[in-house]
């Protein structure tokens, strides 16, 4: 399912691949979505999107456990 009008953006460092979380802009609401799986969008409020990233930069999940295989190697995303 695509929002009529919502031009959706991925970070440039996603490149070609399609894992990657799209934000799209509405009025009033940031829409998220991963590539992937476009049909399932979550919609939330700039300053609520803005809270939640701040929470990651700082640590804030870093006690919640990896959902990333064992057996599986992480993307290697340069730094900026």
């Amino acid at each position: 399912m695509d929002i009529p009008g919502v031009k959706w953006q991925k970070s440039s460092f996603s490149g070609d691949r399609d894992e990657c979380v799209e934000l799209g802009n509405l009025p009033g609401q940031i829409a998220i979505r991963e590539s992937d799986t476009p049909e399932a969008i979550v919609r939330t409020t700039r300053v609520k999107l803005e809270a939640f990233l701040l929470s990651i930069k700082t640590g804030e999940f870093s006690t919640w456990p990896s959902t990333t295989a064992s057996n599986s190697t992480p993307p290697d995303y340069p730094s900026r």
